[in-house]
């Protein structure tokens, strides 16, 4: 998804970087061009194989420019990356929510809770996905147009200015 999203900008002769919100320092400075985006891919590489989990993700705002995009992937399972996105937002960033949690989500039929479960699952991800457009971040499915998403919250961030 990632690799993806950055190939587009890169495309359109955008700068494009990687902050891993767990791990910072695995993160890839801003820059253009193809090299970038061999940068990047190699650097997902690097974080997928040291995947782990962090207590509270972290963007620090010398990562990230004032008004730059901010793209955050994520199934949104918890607080701590809700929180994160909204407060990039707070500091004058367009944020851009892809949820990529995958649809149709099913209960473990082995269990005899799984669908009790999966209601909760789905009930808070609502809620965390609606406190964050409460709060001025776009959100959108993984797969769906994004171009159409950051026209719309780009002309509500002048208007609300």
């Amino acid at each position: 998804a990632a690799a993806s999203l950055a190939a587009g900008y890169l495309r359109q002769g955008d700068r494009v970087g990687l902050v891993d919100l767990g791990r910072p320092q695995l993160g890839a400075r801003a820059g253009a061009g193809r090299r970038q985006l061999l940068r990047l891919r190699n650097q997902l590489v690097v974080c997928a194989r040291s995947a782990g989990w962090a207590q509270r993700p972290v963007l620090r705002p010398e990562q990230v420019p004032h008004g730059a995009l901010v793209v955050v992937l994520s199934p949104f399972l918890d607080a701590e990356v809700v929180e994160l996105a909204v407060h990039a937002a707070r500091r004058g960033n367009l944020v851009l929510a892809v949820d990529v949690l995958p649809s149709p989500l099913r209960a473990d039929p082995e269990t005899p809770w799984g669908e009790s479960a999966l209601k909760v699952i789905r009930l808070e991800h609502d809620v965390r996905l609606e406190a964050m457009r409460q709060h001025g971040v776009a959100v959108l499915p993984w797969g769906a147009p994004i171009a159409g998403v950051l026209r719309e919250a780009r002309t509500a961030r002048r208007v609300s200015r």
